[in-house]
């Protein structure tokens, strides 16, 4: 009867797991269960259980990627050149670009843009304007905080091409699980976001 009830507990447990986990997605900017052309699906036209690409740095990706080569399209911030996308970065890119539709997963050739508002590279490819992504965070300098104080600060860095690269999802929470506004891992009231990195 112990065994019986402890399993029931565990079950139950994962299901409220489960239905916690899609609720931060549902309702958020990135869930596509609404649109006609998602089938009422809210995790495909992001991911796929099976032939999925063989993407690292995002399980069982299935959306078509960017079609910006920026490799040619490098941004210089006062005067120093930054680093090309990629791994998670790219990925976000695949759809807040504009070059490649929503619509564009599991093998369908999308029609659907992202709103203009959205897109962090309108009518060029360069992110010139945008913070810079996939370069290494480095905590010697004195602008900005240690590693340790960025990750209790609850912001993420990825290891990449360097032991701690600051990425799209430095600062965005892609599944919203925080609900903050502008899926951010944590808010920028008072530049809290900001100051999560940097120092003053």
């Amino acid at each position: 009867m112990k065994k019986l009830m402890l399993l029931a507990c565990a079950v139950a447990l994962v299901f409220v797991v489960v239905k916690q986990t899609a609720a931060v997605i549902s309702g958020s900017a990135h869930d596509f269960s609404a649109e006609s052309w998602s089938g009422g699906q809210i995790c495909e036209p992001c991911h796929i259980p099976h032939d999925a690409s063989e993407d690292p740095y995002t399980p069982l990706w299935g959306h078509d990627s960017t079609q910006v080569n920026y490799q040619d399209n490098l941004v210089t911030f006062f005067g120093t050149v930054w680093g090309i996308p990629n791994g998670p970065s790219l990925i976000c890119l695949s759809c807040h670009d504009g070059t490649v539709a929503l619509d564009s997963y599991g093998g369908n050739i999308g029609t659907e843009f992202i709103d203009p508002a959205y897109d962090v590279v309108p009518n060029d490819s360069s992110l010139a304007g945008n913070h810079p992504v996939s370069v290494p965070y480095d905590e010697t300098l004195t602008a900005f905080r240690s590693e340790a104080a960025v990750t209790a600060a609850g912001l993420k860095l990825f290891n990449i091409e360097t032991a701690a690269d600051i990425e799209c999802g430095s600062c965005h929470d892609v599944h919203n699980s925080t609900n903050i506004e502008a899926l951010l891992w944590l808010s920028n009231s008072g530049s809290a976001l900001c100051l999560g990195c940097h120092n003053t």
